[in-house]
């Protein structure tokens, strides 16, 4: 060999550095960060809409009684109507029968509504509204006490013992009106509670959902420095 010839030159020995072995794995944390954030937002979302879900078809369960009540509260008024129609009828017997059928639809209807009500829970305001029909069936005896006293005036032909009755027939109406209103009153109370609860519940799903991706850059960042 020539002793003039020169060597040949060696490629020099490079070893990627810490940060450059890091960085694929870096895309793919970022990658999974990506795809985690969006997974995480949907199932949150998605329990959002089961939640708005369900608070709609308890609304609707509500809006219901209250509509029932109402009907409930026109079963009363005929209840209220033979005792005052004998005055121009002049037929006790049959104001009595009319009164008779009234007062088994407005039972039937009550009954049904205070079965829903024990079917609903246990909770207090469940409890107070179930007071609230028994409240309505106690005035409903009274009224009804004071229109059987009234037709019986008129059966003994004394029509004018049973006029001084008809101030005492409308008071009577008065309070089962009176314990109407309470009831509605409450159902709107639980409807009033029910809203301010899924607005706090949104609130705090919603509240998640925009932390998410914060929290997940935290520990994204964590890792990238271990």
């Amino acid at each position: 060999m020539n002793e003039t010839e020169q060597a040949t030159p060696t490629e020099p020995d490079v070893t990627p550095s810490v940060e450059q072995r890091r960085l694929p794995m870096l895309y793919i944390l970022f990658a999974a960060f990506d795809i985690l954030t969006v997974l995480v937002g949907l199932a949150l979302n998605h329990h959002l809409v089961d939640m708005h879900r369900g608070s709609l078809d308890v609304n609707r369960q509500w809006a219901e009684r209250l509509a029932t009540y109402s009907k409930l509260r026109e079963l009363a008024a005929g209840v209220n109507a033979p005792a005052n129609d004998v005055f121009d009828s002049k037929d006790p017997r049959g104001e009595t029968v009319r009164l008779r059928k009234a007062r088994r639809a407005f039972d039937d209807a009550w009954s049904a509504a205070r079965a829903d009500l024990e079917q609903a829970g246990q909770s207090p305001a469940v409890a107070t509204l179930i007071l609230d029909l028994d409240a309505i069936r106690t005035a409903m005896n009274a009224m009804a006490s004071e229109a059987n006293m009234t037709f019986s005036y008129f059966s003994i032909e004394a029509p004018e013992k049973a006029a001084p009755l008809m101030a005492g027939m409308h008071r009577r109406f008065a309070t089962v009106q009176e314990a109407f209103s309470t009831l509605e009153r409450h159902v709107r109370e639980v409807q009033d509670t029910l809203f301010e609860r899924e607005l706090r519940l949104v609130f705090i799903t919603r509240v998640r959902v925009d932390n998410v991706p914060g929290h997940l850059a935290g520990l994204l960042g964590g890792l990238r420095f271990h």
